[in-house]
Parts: C-alpha cells; sequence; structure tokens
C-alpha cells in the first residue's frame, strides 16, 4: 500500500480537540465555512448537528451509548474523496489514516484530489493519506498496529461497487482488538450491486465481535449509516 508523500511547505502545528472535550461544543463550529460546502448540511446549520460534518457527529449523538469512545484516539477512514470527513477527524483523533483509490481519475469528476490532500496535510501533519485498494490498506495498516482501537469510517464505494465485505474480514483478520466502533456509510444501498444484505452486514460485524450493538442511524434524507460498538 503505497503513502503519498508531501513536499511540506510549512506545517501548521494544530493540536485536535478530542471528543472528552468538546461535549456538545456548538459554538467551536458556529460560524464554521465549511457549514457551506453542501446545502443539505448547511440545512443542519447550529440545528440539528454540532459541527459541520454528519459522521463526526453520529460519535456525538451517540456518545452515552459508546462506553469507550473517550479512549479512542486513532481513526481510519476508507473512501477519502474530497477529505472533507478527513479533516473533521483529525480535529478529533491524534492518529488519522485514510484511503482513496482514485486520486487523479476520480469517478465523481472532480478534478486531481492531489491538491486538496496537500493542504489538509500542511495543515493537520497527524494525518496519513494512502492511495490504492482499501481492504489492502486496513490490512497494511492494522498489521502495523495490531493492538490499537480505532475508529473506523467505512466509505469506499462508488456505482453499485464496494470494498464492505473485505474491509471488515480484514479487520476482523489482522487486528487483535474486538473493541473497535465501526461505521458504515450510505448503508441505504445494502443488497443492491456488490453490496452484503443488512443481514450479510450483521454477520460480518457479529464475526468482528459477537457482543457488538448494531444500530441503525440515520443521516439525512434518504442516507443510513450502521454503526458497531461494544455494550454500555
Amino acid at each position: 500500500m503505497k503513502s503519498i508523500e508531501f513536499q511540506k511547505t510549512g506545517v501548521i502545528n494544530i493540536i485536535p480537540s478530542y471528543l472528552s472535550d468538546m461535549i456538545f461544543d456548538k459554538e467551536r463550529y458556529k460560524d464554521d465555512s465549511r457549514w457551506s460546502i453542501h446545502w443539505l448540511t448547511e440545512l443542519q446549520h447550529n440545528e440539528h448537528w454540532n459541527l459541520p460534518n454528519a459522521y463526526v457527529n453520529v460519535l456525538y449523538n451517540y456518545r452515552n451509548q459508546i462506553p469507550n469512545i473517550d479512549s479512542i484516539v486513532d481513526a481510519i477512514e476508507t473512501g477519502t474523496h474530497t477529505a472533507n470527513t478527513t479533516e473533521i477527524l483529525c480535529e478529533h483523533f491524534e492518529r488519522v489514516f485514510t484511503v482513496e483509490k482514485d486520486i487523479a481519475q476520480n469517478p465523481y469528476g472532480e478534478k486531481n484530489l492531489d491538491v486538496i490532500y496537500r493542504r489538509i496535510k500542511d495543515k493537520h501533519d497527524h494525518v496519513t493519506f494512502l492511495h490504492g485498494d482499501s481492504a489492502a490498506a486496513l490490512k497494511d495498516t492494522l498489521l502495523a498496529n495490531p493492538d490499537t482501537t480505532f475508529f473506523f469510517f467505512l466509505d469506499a464505494h462508488v456505482c453499485g461497487q464496494t470494498a464492505l465485505v473485505s474491509e471488515l474480514k480484514a479487520i476482523k483478520k489482522y487486528s487483535n482488538k474486538t473493541d473497535h466502533v465501526i461505521l458504515v456509510d450510505d448503508c441505504n444501498e445494502l443488497g443492491t450491486g456488490q453490496w452484503p444484505s443488512r443481514a450479510e452486514l450483521d454477520v460480518l460485524l457479529l464475526d468482528i465481535n459477537p457482543e457488538y450493538v448494531i444500530s441503525t442511524i440515520p443521516i439525512i434524507r434518504d442516507i443510513i449509516n450502521v454503526g458497531a460498538w461494544i455494550q454500555k
């Protein structure tokens, strides 16, 4: 798995503010320009979300149900895309690993994403950008960190194609830990294309930890996430 190397142009050392220090801190993000990235995000501004990202917002909303969330300081994201979530993760975790398969020829039509990644790396030196297959990236990262509990945000998919099954199998096989917090995006697609069914997804999650609590999490409009974490 290839790590993307950047020539730094003066790194700004940002000290992340973790979930344990940011309980419903709406003031921190009140006037953040990232609320306007997408109209659906802007719609939630200062009303239902604590910060301009649906997925990290889930951790805020469910923090009282996830007993170990405050002790998790490492995050892995699959499907970096334009790195909107990556940047927010960098503000909450000590280390962030993120992998994107298509950087120069992204299927969504954006320009080369390398420019975006360089900007974020300059600001957040504790993020590692990876390029290639997401399951392979998980394997390499977990082999290097077998005893680390991670927050996983799994979002590597496009046009009905997804690496979700192989990603979850990699977590099971290459990590010694079973108390990860896992969030799977776009589960409204389950049972279509290469996506597993909901029943199959539950089996894969419970294979990692039979004691997982599995929750269906509505995000916005028809977008649904599925989360898994240890019991309170």
